[in-house]
């Protein structure tokens, strides 16, 4: 289930497009490499944030839960105000990809 790291760009794309899927208006996306010690793995931290109703960002986070690379949420934040319909998501998660050779 560890997918190589050349398919992280595909998975990136995963993301977009369940954001999309999920009527979520994308905002800023970051992601930091980092080898896995003692394994041939790489760990990529990966921050973004999306917008909308927040009936859409409950089915985008149960999307995640159900990605087929190894993913884990590690940091969750909401925030909105009662007045307005739309809240944001700020969203850290981790996902491992094999070092290729």
């Amino acid at each position: 289930r560890i997918y190589p790291k050349r398919d992280f760009a595909r998975f990136i794309g995963e993301l977009f497009e369940s954001a999309t899927n999920n009527t979520l208006k994308v905002g800023s996306i970051n992601y930091k490499p980092q080898p896995v010690k003692g394994e041939e793995l790489l760990a990529y931290t990966i921050g973004f944030t999306v917008s909308g109703k927040y009936a859409a960002i409950k089915s985008f986070i149960a999307d995640l839960e159900r990605l087929r690379e190894i993913a884990v949420i590690d940091n969750i934040s909401l925030t909105g105000k009662t007045t307005e319909e739309s809240i944001d998501l700020r969203l850290q998660l981790t996902a491992y990809f094999r070092v290729e050779g």
